[in-house]
Order: structure tokens, then C-alpha cells, then sequence
């Protein structure tokens, strides 16, 4: 793992586009397949948190997780799009808290999930230090738990306030309202 005071970490991104888009929309923006502006923000994003020029930022992989594939990004990103399963769709809009709206639960504690599956295995893999997630999922937070114990961070790439419990959980935030409007800057956590 990275030597934070030296090294430059190692950054991979893991974008959900269907809860992207719902995520969007609900702020009254549109959202297509393209993850390009998604992934700008994420840059400056992170190099905020790490202001060294290599970290100006060299997303090792992003991967994309999409019942239909999304455009790909402008730049030469490692792109790697997972097939995700469409979702019941819930009228809460997927809060995955048992509410009194979906009932949904926590079941599972995040081991169906694609993204949860694929932070645990490249991080076995060791193939990155940080990971940036953007996902509403709080199935995800005993992986980040998980991970984070064992010198990872994980950033939440999200859009205040929804999923505030599993922003509370990682390392730090990067905040996705202003897609359109600039940039807005990251909080770093624990």
C-alpha cells in the first residue's frame, strides 16, 4: 500500500450508473450513459485530497457498473463495464433502510454486490490504496468497514444527503452536486 507522505496512492473508481442517474434526477438534472463529467469531478475530487502534481489524478481503473453499457470516457482511463442487473424498482426510490416506504433491509451485508465484490478482491489483489465509490448502497458499509481497517480508503463519491450513513463511514467525501456548476470541495473524514 501507498506510504501516504511519499508515494502517490493508488486510485480506482467504482460508479453505479443506474443509481447515478436516479441520483441525478432527482436533483431535477439529466443524466445519460456518459460518466465523463462524472469522472472529472471525481479528479478534482481527489486531487484536493492529495495535492501532489502526480496525483492530478491518474485514475488507475474505473469500472462501471450498467445493465447497458455507458459511453466511454474521453481519456485513456482503464474502463472495465460490469453487467448489472436492473433493480425492483422501489418506491422510495431505494433507500435500502427498512423504511416505511420499500421495507427494504440490509440483508446480505453487501456480499451481493458487485462493487462490494470487486473492492474486496482488488484489494486482495492489491490493487489500489484508494477507491471512490459512487453508490447509495448501504449494504456497502461493512466493506468499507472491513476495508478501511486494514489501511484502505474509500471515498464516497455522493450527492448530501442521501446515504449519509456510508459517507459517514469512509475516509472522505467528494460531494457530486455540481456536475454542471464546478467544483466543490472534498471532506476529508477520519
Amino acid at each position: 500500500m501507498a506510504d501516504l507522505s511519499g508515494n502517490v496512492p493508488r486510485v480506482i473508481a467504482l460508479i453505479d450508473v443506474p443509481d447515478l442517474q436516479w441520483q441525478v434526477e432527482r436533483i431535477g438534472g439529466a443524466f445519460g450513459h456518459d460518466v465523463t463529467p462524472v469522472l472529472e469531478q471525481l479528479k478534482a475530487g481527489v486531487a484536493k485530497l492529495d495535492p501532489s502534481p502526480e496525483a492530478r489524478l491518474r485514475l488507475g481503473s474505473v469500472y462501471v457498473y450498467s445493465p447497458l453499457e455507458a459511453d466511454r470516457p474521453r481519456e485513456g482511463e482503464r474502463v472495465v463495464f460490469r453487467q448489472r442487473a436492473p433493480e425492483v424498482t422501489r418506491e422510495c426510490g431505494g433507500c435500502y433502510k427498512a423504511c416505511t416506504h420499500c421495507q427494504a433491509g440490509l440483508g446480505g451485508q453487501g456480499r451481493d454486490n458487485p462493487i462490494a465484490n470487486d473492492l474486496l478482491e482488488l484489494a486482495r489483489e492489491d490493487e489500489y490504496d484508494w477507491a471512490v465509490v459512487v453508490s447509495t448502497d448501504l449494504r456497502l458499509i461493512p466493506v468499507v468497514r472491513y476495508l478501511q481497517s486494514h489501511g484502505r480508503k474509500i471515498i464516497h463519491g455522493c450527492f448530501p444527503p442521501v446515504a449519509m450513513d456510508l459517507t459517514k463511514e469512509c475516509w472522505a467525501s467528494i460531494d457530486l452536486h455540481l456536475l454542471n456548476q464546478g467544483l466543490e470541495e472534498p471532506s476529508a473524514g477520519s
